[in-house]
């Protein structure tokens, strides 16, 4: 089953373009138009991934990212922060986004690198090393 990102973009033609390429590689893409309508549509469907640009009408992406991670429905997903942050304010919306696990990616941006990250959080970690080796094999062990 295809992984389920849901695209907030308030521009049409980077939403549009975003959710071709998503489909391309191989990921179910539903898209919203702003930071309100992406809250509601995470709620209601629960993505595995949340792509959103950072300064929408309605609601903003710092909005809708404190409103995500507030609820404890929507508060694992994973979370893509796209944006051209203004010179003068780089530094501490970068950094209150980091706090909430937010990943950013700097506009612009080559497509294939958006991917990167996508599969990169994407991909479940692995259980690996010598203590869980073995750990659900035998369930009597003690």
């Amino acid at each position: 089953m295809a992984e389920r990102i849901l695209l907030v973009e308030d521009e049409p033609d980077l939403r549009l373009a975003l959710s071709v390429r998503l489909r391309a590689a191989g990921f179910h893409c539903e898209t919203a138009h702003n930071g309100k309508e992406g809250l509601e549509k995470a709620a209601q469907r629960r993505p595995d991934l949340i792509i959103a640009n950072l300064f929408m009408p309605v609601m903003d992406g710092h909005e809708m990212v404190r409103h995500l991670r507030a609820d404890l429905n929507t508060a694992s997903i994973p979370i893509v922060v796209i944006t051209a942050f203004p010179e003068h304010s780089r530094d501490a919306q970068a950094a209150q986004l980091l706090l909430l696990g937010v990943r950013i990616l700097q506009r612009p941006f080559e497509t294939q690198e958006l991917l990167g990250i996508v599969r990169t959080l994407l991909t479940p970690p692995t259980s690996g090393g010598p203590d869980h080796a073995g750990a659900e094999e035998d369930p009597h062990r003690g």
